[in-house]
């Protein structure tokens, strides 16, 4: 695939390799889910996880991560909300465990 952008004021072509693009997607797929637990939280009336996550980024990177994988492998029948939950629940006990 090719990209075209601007740089120093030209305009540049490069060829991205399939491997970029997947790496690409997971990005900005790991970015969306961020988003969508802090406003999960937030529509939730988690004030004490809202504030977590939005105060450490580390903590609610994991919460993303854990909560793909719970939505990826969970039966038909879980709600987002029981992922999300399951997730935040998982690092936190995680994250305690660490501060010792």
């Amino acid at each position: 695939m090719k990209v075209k952008r601007m740089v120093d004021g030209m305009e540049m072509e490069f060829e991205l390799t399939e491997q970029e693009m997947t790496d690409a997607f997971y990005e900005q797929q790991h970015k969306w889910d961020m988003e969508y637990m802090l406003n999960m939280a937030d529509m939730c009336e988690h004030d004490d996880w809202y504030k977590k996550m939005k105060s450490d980024p580390d903590f609610a990177s994991m919460v993303a991560h854990r909560f793909r994988k719970y939505i990826s492998d969970y039966p038909d029948g879980d709600t987002e909300y029981d992922c999300f939950a399951d997730a935040y629940q998982y690092v936190e006990k995680w994250d305690a465990t660490q501060q010792k």
